[in-house]
């Protein structure tokens, strides 16, 4: 029997209500994902806009940081004694300097192409993170990690990030201002000249020195610095430094009183060590390094070095002096067929260490299109022809012979080899000797002058024989009557024997030890060794890169280069037109210069008042004044047995117009805004210290400034002038260079017989003998 169906409509809609239900619940919560999605994503892209806006604060900050510091003048005037101190206040004021409104460091950061999309950044913390030597070992620099903290706050679209805060490190380098410290017996800005007299000196002597006006001229003769002529004989019981040449005669002159000598006992740092006139001599007992070339102008003359030699400058492109250091013999090209220039002698007992080469360049001082570096130690003459092997060269590309694109000058060398004689440098020849005084610099003059006869070097009066010879160099060496290649691919000769062996005297022992330079003697032989091969095949390899010994004598050269220029500094301008010269920055913000500064401290303290020991002759009438005469009235007016020529004196003088003489024995320290000529019998026992006349190109006042010393400098609309002494292009006053118009200190006599001393008897000893007489001289020397 059928049974009846129940209706169930009622129970279909429920279902279907229940479904939509279901679909609705899903379809919102999808929405909702999709809302919260499409808002996580809008948030994260807001925020790595924000992150973005921070990090391009941050670099902002960084570049101001770094141009800041690279412009010295921010921190002219500022005390580097306490370099943590030092590195914090520049900070502050690098801060300060930021400063968009009071307290704050804000920037706009455009995210959009200048649409108006901005971010709103505010650095909120820059601080010292720490610091260290510079990695350039310049003693007048210090790299200083900061720390720099960015918070962005970012609103886009509703959307808004606030404080998104990144932190990140900067290290940059700082130039410190130093103050002044008395090291040496003699200090000064213009030219250290020695004439006519024997000048000993028991200390280091430092002279800055007058220089050519620009870059590329040929004439070194325009350099100053420590500078002997006309019979003048200076020793040196020390350091020599000078930013100019350490030179003995005076280029070309035929009418020299007598011939010039200058012995130094330890290191000679200078720009250029060179021989001008004829029968000269400068030796160096230690070590000699130079930022261009060790030269020899002279007839009949020698350069000796007891030690090493190190030619510290090679940049790739160099095309001027100062930028590539060599050795250059050319005494037979300056004086071609005289006898007397083929006795000129270059000698190195040390190892030998050329980073640079020999230009031929033309008058205007450019490189020939035919021929830039010739030998890194010139000049080689050929056996067959007794000429200079580059002329051969030239002469033969002139006459067709061959052509330089396919033969080079040093491949050609190598072909030549067999003629080519380097007579005149003798490199390794002697054992290294040690030098009590003059007499034993003598006896190994004596020597040489044996050895090298009438043009011809004696073998038998050598003490080693050199097949190979120990130093460094990018193409070759003319020396010992041959010539050494340094074995490079660039000769195309890979059976060649090794030449020139790896460094041997300066990783031994004391062979390499600056004075006032921070690594300790017992470092420097691993100083030197580090990174470079020891071994002799693999210092002929044809893989040894030249960049890693550039880089290691780019260290020493930023380490030794301060050491001559305490007062005053020398470089190029960005073109390599004009040498720049300018005063070091002083440690206080009251004073112009370094030097100004000693000046000022001292005639504030001392400028009146009536302290015995203090004779302030700043208000002298202008001209020469004797201070032994002005000792002796001060000691003849005081009470009997107050004050005596035993006593340590401090003399002052202000005035660039007045010259101090002095005539005989004096305790104490010389200063002089002035010059200070010593005479015959002339003794100091302490210090002198002294600027020099200052140099104007007005020809009106003779090339020589009225009223200004080298120490002077005047700021007039953002422009600053200063009167360290130049030479003018034309040389229209190179005379006033060779007759010591530009010399701060000028040992003068009547014959070679006259003897004048200044003998330093070292910081903490001369300044016990002042405070000895109640002076403190200590924060000022």
């Amino acid at each position: 029997m059928l049974k009846p169906v129940k209706n169930q409509k009622g129970s279909v809609m429920l279902a279907v209500v229940v479904v939509l239900a279901i679909l609705v619940i899903l379809g919102v919560a999808l929405l909702d994902s999709s809302t919260m999605g499409y808002k996580i994503s809008k948030h994260e892209e807001t925020a790595d806009k924000a992150y973005y806006a921070a990090q391009t604060g941050i670099e902002r900050c960084f570049s101001h940081i770094v141009d800041y510091c690279a412009n010295e003048s921010n921190t002219n005037g500022m005390n580097g004694a306490d370099e943590v101190a030092f590195a914090r206040q520049v900070i502050e004021n690098i801060k300060a300097s930021l400063e968009t409104e009071p307290g704050k460091i804000i920037y706009k950061i455009d995210l959009s192409g200048g649409t108006g999309d901005t971010a709103t950044v505010t650095i909120s913390d820059i601080r010292y993170i720490k610091h260290q030597p510079s990695e350039d070992h310049d003693p007048r620099k210090i790299d200083v990690t900061v720390g720099v903290t960015a918070e962005s706050d970012y609103e886009r679209f509703g959307d808004r990030v606030s404080n998104k805060k990144i932190s990140s490190f900067l290290k940059v380098t700082m130039h410190v201002p130093k103050d002044f410290q008395l090291n040496a017996a003699i200090y000064t800005i213009g030219d250290l000249m020695v004439e006519n007299i024997n000048a000993q000196v028991k200390g280091d002597v430092v002279a800055f020195g007058t220089s050519p006006q620009y870059a590329k001229q040929v004439q070194q003769y325009y350099y100053g610095g420590i500078y002997a002529k006309d019979g003048g004989h200076l020793s040196v019981d020390g350091n020599a430094y000078s930013r100019g040449l350490i030179r003995t005669g005076e280029y070309l002159n035929m009418n020299s009183l007598a011939p010039s000598s200058i012995y130094i006992y330890r290191d000679a740092i200078a720009n250029g060590i060179q021989v001008f006139g004829t029968k000269e001599r400068i030796v160096v007992g230690r070590n000699a390094y130079t930022f261009d070339d060790l030269e020899m102008n002279g007839e009949d003359s020698v350069i000796a070095i007891n030690g090493s030699y190190l030619g510290l400058t090679n940049e790739k492109d160099a095309k001027a002096h100062d930028q590539s250091s060599a050795i250059v013999n050319s005494a037979i090209i300056h004086y071609a067929g005289s006898e007397d220039s083929m006795k000129s002698r270059i000698v190195i007992n040390g190892d030998v260490i050329i980073n640079g080469g020999t230009f031929n360049v033309d008058s205007d001082g450019n490189p020939t299109n035919l021929l830039e570096q010739i030998e890194d130690a010139s000049v080689l003459v050929s056996g067959s022809l007794g000429t200079p092997m580059y002329k051969e060269y030239l002469d033969e590309i002139n006459n067709g012979v061959i052509d330089p694109r396919v033969s080079p000058y040093h491949s050609w060398l190598y072909g030549k080899k067999s003629l080519a004689t380097g007579f005149v440098n003798l490199f390794q020849r002697w054992m290294q000797r040690a030098f009590i005084d003059d007499n034993d610099i003598d006896l190994w003059m004596q020597q040489i002058d044996l050895a090298r006869g009438s043009g011809t070097n004696d073998s038998t009066c050598f003490d080693i024989n050199t097949p190979a010879i120990s130093g460094f160099c990018h193409y070759e060496i003319g020396a010992n009557d041959r010539i050494y290649f340094m074995n490079r691919s660039r000769y195309n000769a890979s059976d060649m024997e090794v030449e020139i062996l790896p460094l041997s005297f300066v990783t031994t022992g004391p062979g390499l030890a600056i004075d006032y330079v921070t690594e300790p003697a017992s470092s420097w032989p691993n100083y030197m060794k580090d990174g470079l091969p020891q071994i002799s095949s693999d210092w002929k390899g044809q893989d040894l890169d030249d960049d890693r010994m550039s880089e290691k004598l780019k260290e020493i050269l930023n380490m030794v280069r301060p050491l001559t220029q305490p007062f005053a500094k020398r470089d190029f301008d960005g073109t390599n037109t004009f040498i720049l010269n300018s005063n070091q920055p002083s440690t206080e913000a009251s004073s112009a210069n370094l030097f100004l500064s000693v000046r000022d401290k001292l005639e504030d303290r001392f400028g009146t008042g009536t302290k015995p020991h203090v004779i302030n002759l700043s208000t002298v009438t202008p001209g020469a004044v004797d201070i032994n005469a002005q000792m002796n009235e001060r000691i003849s007016s005081s009470t009997p047995g107050a004050i005596s020529t035993d006593d340590y004196y401090l003399f002052i003088n202000s005035n660039p117009k007045v010259t101090l003489e002095v005539s005989g024995r004096v305790n104490g320290i010389v200063f002089s805004m002035g010059k200070v000529i010593l005479k015959k019998d002339a003794e100091v026992t302490g210090a002198v210290i002294a600027a020099g006349r200052g140099y104007t190109p007005d020809s009106a006042y003779g090339y020589l400034s009225p009223d200004k010393s080298s120490a002077d400098q005047q700021t007039v609309a953002g422009v600053t002038t200063n009167y360290l002494p130049q030479i003018l292009k034309e040389g229209q006053n190179l005379q006033r260079l060779d007759d010591g118009s530009y010399a701060g200190v000028h040992f003068a006599g009547s014959g070679v017989a006259d003897l004048a001393r200044v003998t330093f008897p070292g910081r903490y000893n001369l300044l016990t003998e002042f405070l000895n007489e109640g002076i403190d001289l200590d924060s000022i020397f």
